[in-house]
This record gives structure tokens, sequence and C-alpha cells, in this order.
């Protein structure tokens, strides 16, 4: 049987922060606020939090929810820090800026609009999962 891959963590947007998290294989979900097809990242927010993410690698023709504001979007992607400040994606005009730190990026290997995914219940999972992890 071959090898599996590595499984991403599950990962609250407000967790991304962590720097235990850089180099790891992350899986995150929120709502995407903007896309600069100048880099190819997208802004992944969820109440309030947000993290860069770098979609260049794995968009293509069929992508069409780049161009969809506000769609929800699971992403697994490895978290990386960068030296200098990223620069961001223009926001809409109407939208608040959310908490972001520019330094960090996650490089997504895979996303998918998720719209049917109920935001509440998977952070609820999140939060599970890590207190099942911290009792073993």
């Amino acid at each position: 049987m071959a090898p599996q891959p590595d499984s991403a963590t599950p990962t609250a947007i407000y967790s991304v922060k962590n720097p235990a998290l850089i180099g790891q294989k992350l899986r995150v979900a929120g709502r995407m606020m903007s896309y600069s097809d100048e880099n190819g990242f997208i802004i992944l927010e969820h109440k309030n939090a947000a993290v860069l993410v770098d979609v260049s690698l794995i968009i293509g023709p069929k992508s069409a929810w780049v161009n969809e504001t506000y769609t929800t979007i699971m992403v697994a992607g490895y978290l990386d820090k960068s030296e200098d400040a990223l620069p961001l994606p223009e926001l809409p005009p109407y939208a608040t800026a959310p908490d972001i730190d520019p330094h960090l990026v996650l490089n997504a290997i895979l996303a998918v609009p998720v719209v049917d995914l109920d935001m509440d219940l998977w952070h609820g999972a999140i939060e599970e999962l890590g207190k099942k992890i911290s009792s073993d």
C-alpha cells in the first residue's frame, strides 16, 4: 500500500497567529473577502480574524470562485512566515478591515468552495478536537 500523505490539521482562522503552527499543514475555512490576480492572494476571514492565502499555484480556468466575494472556502496548505509584510488584496469598499498578520501566508495546496458549510459547527468541531488532543 502506498504511503498516505499527512493530513491537514483543522484550525480556526484566529489560531493561525500561533507561532507553533508555522510550517504545519493546516485546514481552514472562512469567507473569501477579496482576491488579487496580481499575486494570487486571497483574504480568508471569519468573525474579523483573517489569514492571507496564496492560491496562485492551484487556480485555473475553472476556479470561478475567486471572483465570488464572500463565498465560503475551505483551504488546506502550509503556513509560512515572511520577513517582509506581504501585499494584501484590496478589500471591497463596504468591508471592515479584519485582523490579519501580513507576514503570515497559507500556501494553498487545495481550495474548494463549501457553500453549505456550517461555520459554527466547523469551529465547534475544532474546539472539541483540541480538547480531545489536550486530554490525551
